[in-house]
């Protein structure tokens, strides 16, 4: 007969196994929040439904018009805001950051006549980091695109408070051996020495 020690344990070890995993899948996902208001009131719309085109993601607007969609991937997105009632409204442009929350607000029109008329709006940068304030460059690929780059490091040389010395990069006055690099929400290191090359000076 198993003992109740050896249940303890074994349920023990579950909550442990699912916090590590919900904790990791957070770690490279994004979030998507805002308020859904009446364009002319300017009053928040409760139960309007706010999905991810193209997915089964997204949520329902609490009574004050706030939403939020949770466990997004990285990448660009459309969303589709709907009610009874009003003009169905499309976001697009809709990024989203490993780690971070993308503020999307909407507005919507009352719709008198039926139709199928949709509007369309593009969604305007405003991508926070929640957990902690901290300054940060968010770089567009329109904008790579434009610039006289051909690899990552070169784009990196452009932004402000970053030099390159002696063929490495010197973020605010540090070393390159003192530069974290998060791929995805996956730190990365040098294989052999760890913490990345020294510098020759």
């Amino acid at each position: 007969m198993i003992s109740a020690r050896r249940i303890i344990l074994v349920l023990v070890a579950m909550i442990l196994i699912f916090s590590y995993a919900n904790v990791g899948y957070a770690g490279v996902a994004g979030k998507i929040q805002g308020f859904v208001v009446d364009k002319k009131t300017g009053e928040g719309l409760p139960s309007v439904a706010v999905q991810i085109e193209g997915t089964t993601q997204g949520d329902l607007t609490d009574p004050d018009g706030g939403y939020l969609i949770m466990n997004v991937s990285p990448g660009t997105y459309m969303l589709k805001v709907r009610l009874v009632g009003y003009r169905t409204v499309e976001v697009s442009d809709v990024q989203v950051i490993t780690g971070r929350t993308t503020e999307v607000n909407v507005e919507m029109e009352k719709q008198t006549v039926k139709s199928d008329l949709v509007q369309r709006v593009k969604a305007e940068r405003d991508i926070m980091e929640m957990t902690k304030p901290t300054s940060n460059v968010v770089i567009s690929k329109e904008q790579v695109s434009a610039m006289p780059v051909s690899n990552v490091e070169d784009i990196l040389a452009t932004t402000v408070g970053v030099v390159r010395r002696y063929g490495e990069l010197h973020v605010r006055g540090g070393r390159s051996g003192e530069v974290s690099y998060v791929v995805d929400g996956v730190e990365t290191k040098d294989p052999l020495g760890g913490l990345g090359p020294t510098d020759a000076g």
